[in-house]
């Protein structure tokens, strides 16, 4: 695979399917892809729309799965902007999650990332 600068993963993040396993770059298996979700790399900002007499867009949804508690706000931008996936781990109450520049390849039935377990957000 070969990136670009300013690669975002959200073309490779969209072959992402629930239940795949996800790889770390050591090909360990660190779980499976419980949710997706696409992010707007052209969004101007992270933040959702504002409630109002507009429809909801991917954007607000996105928003609203992030809050304060979650996840650092500078993770929860990134996210919002980029996509992630919501890992499931067996064996552990702690999911993690991974962010659309974070994804290598989806390939052969699972999810490749471009970084070791440890550098991923776990909640």
């Amino acid at each position: 695979m070969t990136e670009t600068p300013g690669d975002t993963g959200t073309e490779r993040m969209a072959a992402a399917r629930e239940g795949m396993p996800v790889l770390d770059v050591t090909g360990e298996e660190i779980g499976t892809v419980q949710e997706m979700k696409l992010g707007d790399p052209e969004a101007v900002t992270g933040a959702g729309q504002e409630a109002g007499d507009n429809p909801p867009t991917i954007l607000g949804h996105i928003a609203e799965a992030f809050t304060s508690d979650d996840l650092p706000e500078h993770v929860a931008e990134r996210a919002r902007r980029l996509g992630y996936l919501k890992v499931s781990r067996t064996m552990s109450p702690t999911d993690i999650f991974v962010i659309g520049d974070q994804v290598a390849d989806v390939a052969d039935g699972s999810v490749r990332l471009s970084v070791e377990r440890d550098e991923l957000y776990a909640k």
